[in-house]
């Protein structure tokens, strides 16, 4: 399955400063759907904001190169390579938590129906 590059974010204003996640993919790559399935879990958790770039675009080579990524999935935190290949939930958690201390992660309307869909896998 497919799914095109687009951006997609999490954040809430009345949660702070987001999160932001790089994570390059590429098609039918198992691996990449579990590290999106980890960070649509973990976006309940954290106020992050997420761009997917195709792993096999200039942009995705160009990230994967100055950072040091073999192969997809790669996932950089707020610039910094964290993760390449099966992502660790527990691990990116832990992560998200030492820089959640510089974002606030609170919110006191983290339920609003009207806000999109942060993720265009999801229906």
């Amino acid at each position: 399955m497919t799914r095109p590059p687009e951006a997609w974010s999490r954040s809430d204003p009345d949660r702070g400063t987001p999160i932001h996640i790089l994570l390059l993919t590429q098609p039918a790559c198992d691996f990449c759907d579990h590290a999106k399935d980890v960070l649509t879990r973990l976006a309940s958790e954290f106020n992050l904001s997420v761009d997917e770039i195709p792993f096999g675009s200039s942009e995705g080579q160009r990230l994967a190169v100055a950072h040091g990524a073999i192969f997809a999935p790669a996932i950089l935190i707020d610039g910094e390579l964290v993760s390449y290949g099966r992502p660790s939930e527990r691990r990116l958690r832990r992560l998200l938590g030492r820089r959640g201390r510089l974002h606030s992660t609170t919110s006191t309307n983290s339920t609003n129906p009207l806000s999109p869909a942060p993720f265009p896998w999801l229906p």
